[in-house]
């Protein structure tokens, strides 16, 4: 059985996969509990807010942490098309998230995306499972290592800059705001997203300060072991 079953089943559905998700899903009474100063009840989705993934692709064995499931090691996290009735980008989810409150990017993250053109790049309203860690080659350039992973794992792709951003402060709103409570505070995650031909967008590396968004160049060995991948799984095959 999917998630995207009839209308009159989906708010029971959506209990189930709370309970099977935990903390791990982020849908839109989350987006209205955490983002309530930017959040209006017409950006509600609705019926569109329902997850494409079955129960038997949630349940099943994490390729990248043997003996858990997709389950605990993968976050749900509902886009939205618009907040507070304007379309929503990463340079806007950036500037919602630099105030004083926790979670947030540090200083200077929403002057540097204000003049990126890929982060004026508009979200579209669907869902994503975001693997919360990264898939590390070592001794190759950034631009083999996303190569050799997308071929590994066929079912999964790179996400953007956005969708990364996502996880970051979505993870800090369901699991706690402190440096230590981010996704791996060390770690770097590579996007889709480039800046020009040679230059990939990479998010991550949180401090008390915030989480950083940076770029590096993709014909350079990814020496840092805290450097890898980030992926998410496709979008079931109509």
């Amino acid at each position: 059985m999917k998630f995207n079953d009839s209308l009159p089943r989906q708010a029971e559905m959506m209990r189930s996969l709370r309970e099977r998700m935990g903390r791990g899903l982020f849908a839109w009474e989350d987006w209205s509990n955490h983002c309530k100063a930017f959040i209006q009840e017409k950006d509600d989705p609705g019926i569109v807010s329902v997850v494409p993934w079955s129960i038997e692709i949630l349940d099943a064995p994490c390729p990248f942490s043997p003996g858990k499931k997709r389950k605990d090691t993968h976050e749900l996290i509902l886009e939205l098309a618009k907040v507070g009735g304007e379309p929503l980008s990463l340079a806007r989810f950036v500037r919602m998230h630099t105030l004083e409150r926790l979670p947030r990017f540090v200083v200077g993250a929403e002057e540097w995306t204000l003049t990126q053109p890929f982060a004026s790049n508009l979200a579209s309203c669907r869902w994503h499972a975001m693997y919360r860690g990264i898939v590390k080659k070592p001794f190759m350039t950034r631009k083999e290592m996303r190569a050799q992973v997308l071929a590994e794992f066929p079912e999964y792709t790179i996400p953007n800059a956005l969708t990364v951003a996502m996880l970051h402060m979505f993870h800090g709103y369901q699991f706690g705001c402190k440096p230590r409570q981010y996704l791996d505070p060390e770690q770097w995650m590579m996007t889709s997203d480039q800046i020009d031909e040679n230059r990939v967008v990479e998010i991550g590396c949180s401090s008390p300060e915030g989480v950083y968004i940076s770029h590096s160049k993709l014909d350079e060995e990814a020496s840092d072991n805290d450097t890898g991948v980030a992926l998410e799984l496709k979008l079931p095959s109509a």
